[in-house]
């Protein structure tokens, strides 16, 4: 039976605090880089659903920071929280590895560490989840980029029930330059 937001465990408080000290300590570093990037996000939680009308899916939305990229790759480091409209929530911090195409188009690859708190939402077995994603986005004017990324939440077996959650979502990011 999901968990109300407002019946918190202390499992859930527990993984929560350590996760809101990882997303300030990140945040105090990615001030002193020059170039971070800002996004908004939204779009459909659980789309399994679509496949197995024993579920339901769910609008989403969120956003993420993206730090600068590590010196010498194209890696960055990432913090974000999103929630459902099933009163889902989930805080995350990880890497995202891109890689640019050409013509404006740019791939990316992310893996972080999530703290969910299923809500009303789809149980997915533990509060220790962890997301990976795909996306691709088209670079617009002033370094804006317009894109989709699908990403997968499971908690990798950790847990007796790993169902697993698959969303897809549509992002518009901006540059933050301080």
């Amino acid at each position: 039976m999901p968990r109300s937001c407002n019946s918190a465990t202390g499992a859930t408080r527990s993984t929560l605090i350590p996760a809101l000290l990882v997303l300030v300590s990140l945040s105090s570093t990615a001030y002193a880089r020059s170039d971070l990037e800002l996004r908004a996000y939204a779009g459909v939680f659980n789309t399994d659903a679509w496949l197995d009308n024993t579920e339901s899916d769910a609008l989403e939305a969120g956003v993420e920071l993206y730090l600068s990229p590590i010196e010498d790759t194209r890696i960055a480091p990432l913090i974000g929280t999103a929630a459902n409209a099933d009163d889902a929530s989930w805080l995350y911090t990880g890497v995202r590895w891109g890689h640019f195409l050409g013509a404006g188009w740019q791939a990316a690859f992310s893996f972080a560490l999530t703290f969910y708190n299923e809500g009303d939402s789809k149980p997915l077995g533990s509060d220790l989840e962890f997301r990976s994603g795909v996306e691709m986005a088209y670079g617009l004017e002033g370094g804006h980029a317009l894109g989709a990324q699908f990403y997968h939440i499971s908690n990798a077996g950790i847990s007796n029930s790993n169902p697993g959650n698959n969303s897809l979502v549509f992002f518009y990011s901006i540059p933050i330059r301080p």
